[in-house]
């Protein structure tokens, strides 16, 4: 998997690794998008957007100071609006993402599945977590062909209840017959999945993967949204330097799966699964990262 690690040089700048959008975020749910923006930042990448609702972007600020943030309008129920559509599209043009996360707190407010979808029509790679495919899985027949049509890839990063949703099936069979449920929602969405669980599933491009690391310590909230903002920037580095050739969406998900898993087998090491956080979790991400490049 270091081969799926983005290589750095002396010369090189922020610039080289890419610039990663988060939307995320909604009245209760502020501390999914922070995490996320915190994870992202600590992969390597050399820039993080946060879009959120404009109400909450002063404390965003305060907990993640090195992100830039894009405020964006919001419903009466304090999520993302369809507006915020417009104000995205400017902050793409203006600041030029490699790559979209979302879904991390959004909420499944109807306008704010609004603004996904036509999120989801812009030509960008994205990674859609937690909010983002219950909406889809509320509206399949609305996602599905515009999922078909996407010419940028895609991620998607569902636990067992979200992948049962998603292809409307009962949550005991989703839990049962995984490798066939992951790659059910790949073919459906035309996306990489990784399917979180024990172990956790990686499939995309014809090929799977299981991936080896993790403990029941990230079996708490907030794991779910680290793991996405860890594959958003691992991704936003490998697309914005362009040096790993053949390194695609499928390679940047193993990559982001284990070493998510990792760090959480050395905080398990030290505070015990039942003591952890996903707080915690992002602080052994430089011990993960030192430990796969001295291999």
């Amino acid at each position: 998997m270091k081969k799926f690690l983005t290589p750095r040089f002396p010369e090189d700048h922020k610039g080289v690794f890419g610039h990663a959008l988060i939307v995320a975020g909604s009245r209760g749910m502020m501390g999914a998008a922070l995490l996320a923006a915190k994870s992202c930042l600590k992969s390597g990448v050399g820039l993080v957007s946060l879009g959120i609702p404009k109400s909450f972007e002063a404390t965003a600020v305060s907990f993640v100071p090195e992100a830039l943030t894009v405020g964006l309008d919001e419903t009466l129920a304090g999520s993302i609006s369809r507006r915020a559509f417009k104000q995205i599209e400017r902050a793409r043009q203006k600041r030029n993402f490699d790559v979209l996360a979302i879904g991390p707190g959004l909420s499944q407010n109807p306008e704010t599945g609004e603004c996904l979808r036509l999120i989801l029509e812009m030509d960008i790679p994205s990674i859609l977590d937690a909010d983002a495919l219950n909406l889809m899985a509320l509206s399949s027949a609305k996602f599905s062909p515009i999922m078909k049509k996407r010419k940028s890839p895609s991620i998607l990063t569902p636990h067992a209840g979200e992948m049962a949703r998603c292809l409307g099936i009962p949550l005991s069979k989703a839990m049962l017959e995984r490798s066939s449920c992951a790659h059910r929602l790949a073919e459906k969405f035309n996306a990489t999945v990784i399917f979180k669980g024990h172990p956790s599933l990686i499939t995309g491009d014809g090929k799977e993967a299981a991936n080896s690391s993790g403990n029941t310590g990230l079996s708490r909230g907030g794991s779910g949204d680290v793991l996405t903002g860890l594959v958003c920037g691992l991704w936003a580095q490998n697309l914005s330097s362009r040096r790993l050739k053949g390194v695609g969406a499928f390679e940047t998900a193993v990559l982001g799966a284990y070493l998510h898993g990792f760090a959480g087998d050395l905080a398990e090491q030290e505070l015990t699964p039942y003591a952890m956080t996903s707080q915690d979790l992002i602080s052994f991400f430089p011990e993960a990262f030192k430990t796969l490049c001295r291999k």
